[in-house]
């Protein structure tokens, strides 16, 4: 197993930290603990690790940094949006850590997977599943609001075009050759990161930061407009 140095461990909890005093107003008495933040902080480092490719000439301590923000934003956002019972909570927890042991081990988390690994009934599952606030749609993807659909259109019409629109999103993302590109564009359009902090990952100027960010942008519009979507201006 992997083992986390003291420096890892120190940037991760920095971070977490942070995300977690700037996001869970409500503290321990939230749907998050401090635990569950750094534990995602964990993940997105782990993730980094894997996936990290020196030829791309990005220092890993930025990469990492970036990966382990967008883990526990993702987990964020994916989190309730409403005070659960705490009895309620502790359930949605152990129905998400199943869901993603599962995943981990390469299966789909069905039902019949999720009743064997709790040892809850499908009713119980379905229950608890049904208290989970799911954002569909444009809320799930990237840099949606770099692109708009300039008709109104039925309810269930414009959710299969936001899943086009995502489809798109990700291969017009996918397609930019600079990974420094693709850091910059996710952490800044998505994370909402200070151009400042990300110069100082990068170890350059904030308007080297600037300028790849722009590049980034124009890039994924040329891409968005070729695949029939409206930039927006």
């Amino acid at each position: 197993m992997n083992r986390l140095s003291t420096e890892d461990e120190a940037r991760i909890k920095k971070i977490a930290g942070y995300l977690y005093r700037k996001y869970c107003p409500m503290a321990e008495s939230g749907f998050f603990s401090k635990e569950d933040i750094y534990h995602h902080g964990v993940i997105g480092f782990m993730d980094a690790k894997r996936r990290f490719d020196p030829s791309k000439q990005v220092p890993f301590h930025a990469y990492a940094a970036i990966r382990i923000q967008g883990e526990i934003m993702d987990a964020l956002r994916r989190g309730p949006q409403i005070r659960l019972p705490q009895e309620k909570q502790t359930r949605v927890k152990q129905l998400l850590a199943a869901k993603n042991a599962i995943t981990e081990r390469g299966k789909t988390p069905e039902i019949d997977a999720l009743t064997a690994h709790l040892g809850w009934d499908e009713e119980e599952i379905r229950r608890i599943e049904a208290t989970l606030v799911s954002v569909q749609s444009a809320d799930n993807n990237p840099m949606v609001g770099i692109a708009r659909d300039a008709d109104t259109r039925p309810a269930q019409e414009k959710e299969v075009l936001n899943k086009d629109l995502g489809r798109v999103m990700q291969k017009c993302l996918d397609g930019l050759e600079q990974a420094a590109e693709r850091m910059i564009l996710v952490a800044r359009q998505i994370r909402g990161t200070k151009l400042k902090v990300l110069a100082e990952r990068f170890g350059c100027a904030i308007e080297t930061v600037r300028q790849r960010e722009i590049s980034a942008k124009e890039k994924m519009k040329d891409c968005l407009k070729k695949h029939g979507w409206t930039p927006q201006k």
